[in-house]
């Protein structure tokens, strides 16, 4: 074989190990319990050897495929144990290196027994646990490059300040060293230890580039997996901060408005303002023992009957209220505090301002994964000129529309209608929440 085929084949080899090597990352990146783990903060020793199991087992299966073909298959077991000490720690360094070199180690190849590769693959296990060790947090690690001139780029931009670039300019140097001594190695005892080897300097350097490659693009897979469940996570934080604001948005409104009620009885009717403060008192608790954002209809519609049993006593016989809700749809889970704020709305915008009093409809059923309800009054009704305008007039509208996005998206409805002089309708329509 010449020697341009020879440098021909050897490119060849370390093009498949790095794509391998993507292959290997993107199906380990895929099992939930390998991402449990390789992105957890700290890690048991059972943990940092079932890290070890997942990095080692691939990289073992093709070095056993190399010991049974006879030619040079992509050899990972460098890396692949490189990459486990550093990320898992010593621990997981020593399984991946003694779980890859095992098909080496007991398997004879057309060379020989490769009697050196255990005892190597548990230096490398035990250095990319120093490497590890070293970094100035994980940060570092989870944004190592393959590219030689970002290290050197941000080293030079951090070496006054934060020390993550010049451990990555390390680490870059540090694989590259060990690619070396493998092959000196492997020289020194001919058929003792693998590895890619070529008497031509270029490519030299070319195989110490390719093990960095197999190194960083893993790192970067998984990073960027990692990058993407931070994001959802704190999406998912910021919506329940905000979903959390809104609550408690509505329970000193509604605390406000009931308050105004008693204080205005408190010198009339003290007896009736103390059964009130009773009623009052009774939903407060059930408040505060209420820690979830979601209940199901039937507590809400029990908390609804609540509230107007005390607006009963305060509007007497001009307050009439319907309830038509299907057995079947009492049991869907609803957002706390969802229908108040628009009992409320009906009594203060719209049954309020007629002399005569008005009725309130509280409906709901269910239609295969949707819950449908509505909300209507025959008050005074909206004019045409500030229909627009509701939601920024209404905190409790506002809230309970804000909640309904939050929760549940654009497969949600909440449609307010209203005519002036004919009384007020909300239309709401809440598909189910996918089971946690």
């Amino acid at each position: 074989m010449g020697v341009a085929e020879s440098q021909f084949q050897t490119l060849g080899t370390l093009l498949i190990k790095v794509t391998i090597a993507i292959i290997i990352a993107s199906v380990l990146i895929r099992s939930a319990r390998f991402r449990q783990i390789v992105f957890a903060a700290q890690r048991t020793v059972r943990e940092q050897i079932m890290l070890g199991l997942f990095i080692g087992l691939p990289v073992a299966f093709f070095i056993w495929m190399r010991t049974q073909l006879g030619y040079q298959l992509p050899d990972l077991d460098v890396e692949g144990t490189l990459l486990a000490g550093t990320l898992g720690g010593g621990v997981a360094g020593l399984t991946a290196g003694i779980v890859a070199a095992l098909p080496a180690q007991f398997a004879r190849t057309s060379t020989g027994w490769e009697t050196l590769t255990l005892p190597v693959m548990i230096m490398i296990g035990l250095i990319g646990k120093g490497a590890g060790a070293l970094a100035p947090g994980i940060e570092p690690v989870w944004h190592f490059s393959p590219f030689i001139d970002m290290n050197i780029y941000r080293w030079v931009r951090r070496r006054f300040g934060n020390p993550r670039g010049e451990w990555q300019l390390f680490f870059f140097l540090m694989i590259c060293a060990v690619e070396a001594l493998v092959m000196l190695a492997a020289r020194v005892f001919p058929n003792q230890l693998f590895a890619l080897h070529n008497p031509s300097k270029p490519m030299l350097v070319v195989i110490v580039a390719g093990g960095v490659a197999t190194v960083a693009v893993p790192i970067r897979i998984w990073n960027s997996i990692r990058n993407e469940l931070k994001i959802e996570e704190q999406n998912r934080l910021l919506m329940e901060s905000r979903l959390e604001a809104l609550t408690r948005q509505i329970n000193p409104h509604f605390l406000f408005n009931t308050l105004n009620s008693i204080s205005s009885l408190v010198r009339t009717d003290p007896e009736l303002a103390r059964v009130l403060i009773q009623k009052l008192s009774n939903i407060m608790r059930r408040l505060l023992r209420r820690g979830e954002s979601m209940t199901s209809l039937r507590e809400e519609l029990d908390f609804v009957d609540d509230y107007l049993s005390i607006e009963r006593v305060r509007f007497g016989e001009k307050l009439q209220v319907i309830r038509e809700v299907d057995d079947a749809a009492l049991d869907t889970p609803v957002p706390s505090m969802l229908l108040q704020p628009l009992v409320e709305n009906c009594i203060k915008h719209g049954i309020q301002e007629k002399v005569e009093g008005g009725t309130i409809r509280i409906s709901g059923s269910r239609n295969d994964t949707r819950l449908r309800l509505e909300i209507s009054d025959d008050g005074q009704g909206i004019p045409e000129e500030k229909i627009g305008w509701i939601y920024d007039d209404g905190v409790g509208l506002n809230n309970v529309k804000e909640r309904v996005k939050i929760l549940y998206g654009a497969d949600s409805v909440f449609r307010v209608t209203s005519k002036y002089g004919d009384g007020t309708r909300v239309e709401i329509e809440l598909p189910d929440l996918p089971a946690k």
